[in-house]
């Protein structure tokens, strides 16, 4: 989720990370969202202050007004819904635009164009535990040190197939490639997951 203050006030660390390639220039565009994000609050305190003053106006109302308070409410709703229609045209490109917005890396992330270029931090062998920094590098690199299983092992999404517990087909007709549904004892493996998360979290002083 994007920090909007922290965009308004360091666009330019958003900027550095979209040309490097960290997300679409093109459809997250900072100088686009700051210029619609001062017109929107400019609005947004514009139509405050007529309601502000139709409150007032309301308030000090005893029975029927004369016309020219009439008149004076009429205008100050007419620039009220004015202020609202250009808003809402304003909040779809504003939002648009912030969806696109990159997450924000750390700066000892690596950059790279895929999990290949990911760079292992730690790897465990059962065998000899953790491995030595000189054994590890790009993707799975380590996987040359480790000691040989003794069952061939399998990836997360077959194990989940076979348990029937993830459903591959329909989430690549629903979301694309890489997406999945999980379902039955899954899920309630996940939620309870979840549950234990938020039990351990709230004991320690967290508010949910």
């Amino acid at each position: 989720m994007i920090d909007i203050e922290n965009l308004r006030k360091n666009p330019e660390i958003y900027k550095k990370q979209l040309a490097s390639g960290r997300g679409d220039s093109t459809k997250a565009d900072v100088d686009a969202w700051l210029k619609l994000d001062e017109k929107r609050r400019g609005l947004i305190q514009e139509s405050e202050k007529f309601q502000s003053e139709l409150n007032v106006i309301n308030k000090s109302l005893q029975g029927k007004p004369d016309e020219a308070t009439l008149t004076k409410i009429k205008g100050l709703k007419t620039e009220i819904e004015t202020r609202n229609e250009q808003l809402g045209t304003i909040n779809q490109q504003w939002q648009l635009i912030l969806d696109w917005m990159p997450n924000l890396y750390l700066d000892e992330v690596p950059q790279g164009k895929g999990e290949e270029d990911n760079i292992e931090i730690k790897a465990w062998d059962p065998t000899s535990g953790y491995l030595t920094q000189d054994k590890l590098g790009k993707e799975n690199f380590s996987g040359q040190y480790m000691s040989e299983p003794e069952f061939a092992p399998k990836p997360h999404w077959e194990i989940g197939t076979d348990l029937d517990i993830i459903d591959l087909e329909a989430g690549a007709k629903v979301s694309g490639s890489r997406f999945y549904y999980i379902k039955k004892e899954g899920a309630l493996l996940m939620y309870a997951v979840f549950n234990l998360l938020m039990k351990k979290l709230v004991r320690e002083g967290f508010d949910p």
